[in-house]
């Protein structure tokens, strides 16, 4: 079991969503910890994920990584549906 972390601004999302989806891709997650730093324009996702190393046989395994994208998508709507920027 190993640990990483990625932290998802609000602003320029899409590179930082790219890389965390290619990881999450070739690895089998066993939790997700996350947590929305409010902070204006400076706001932010932090993932903590646990995961196992996984073999190329493996990576053929249902991993929720849509369930965490879509984590992300919608937490960034309602931010800026609610007036954040």
């Amino acid at each position: 079991m190993q640990l990483k972390t990625f932290v998802l601004p609000i602003k320029n999302l899409s590179a930082a969503e790219s890389a965390m989806n290619a990881f999450l891709r070739s690895h089998r997650m066993l939790t997700v910890k996350k947590e929305f730093v409010s902070d204006g324009e400076n706001s932010f996702w932090t993932f903590c994920v646990e995961y196992l190393e996984s073999s190329p046989a493996d990576r053929n395994v249902d991993c929720p990584f849509h369930s965490v994208r879509n984590l992300v998508l919608n937490g960034a709507r309602t931010f800026l549906s609610a007036g954040g920027t």
